[in-house]
């Protein structure tokens, strides 16, 4: 698993510590992005993400999301989780810590 805030795994090409194209890192995100492999990845109507232990099963955080789309470089991804961003404030405008 990876915890869903920073530091974490997904982040550490925006830390600083590998470049987004190291082959482990890629083969860590592959992980850490999988339904299958992180039992705290999860997958809804409104979006998906990186949650944690700590908020309960099946809530993604938004701060999740924003390091996915940071160390992306796919503009397809990117572009999805900042979909994914605008749509899950529940009409608030406003980003929430998590959501289920």
């Amino acid at each position: 698993m990876d915890d869903a805030n920073v530091p974490s795994l997904l982040s550490l090409p925006f830390l600083g510590f590998v470049s987004i194209n190291d082959e482990i890192y890629r083969n860590t995100r592959e992980l850490v992005l999988s339904l299958e492999e992180n039992p705290y990845y999860f997958k809804g109507l409104a979006g998906e993400g990186v949650g944690g232990p700590h908020e309960g099963l099946k809530y993604i955080w938004p701060m999740a999301i924003i390091v996915r789309a940071i160390t992306s470089n796919d503009d397809n991804e990117i572009m999805n989780c900042l979909t994914m961003l605008r749509d899950t404030t529940a009409d608030t405008e406003f980003m929430h810590e998590s959501f289920n």
